[in-house]
């Protein structure tokens, strides 16, 4: 996500009233959270425009 597309996020999250949702900027190969910190990830379809898709989808399991 670049920038604009983050505060667009939190502008519409606001917006919409809620406050369970958190957007962070990084790489799906290495996401900004701590081991066990989600309760789903979900991928609309970047994780095909990512070069090392297996280095994405191990960083997503050690997220869950």
């Amino acid at each position: 996500m670049t920038p604009a597309m983050l505060e667009k996020a939190r502008t519409s999250a606001t917006a919409a009233g809620t406050n369970n949702v958190d957007f962070r900027e990084g790489f799906g190969e290495a996401l900004p959270i701590e081991d066990r910190w989600a309760d789903v990830v979900i991928s609309n379809g970047v994780l095909n425009l990512m070069p090392d898709k297996d280095a994405a989808l191990r960083d997503m399991a050690r997220a869950k």
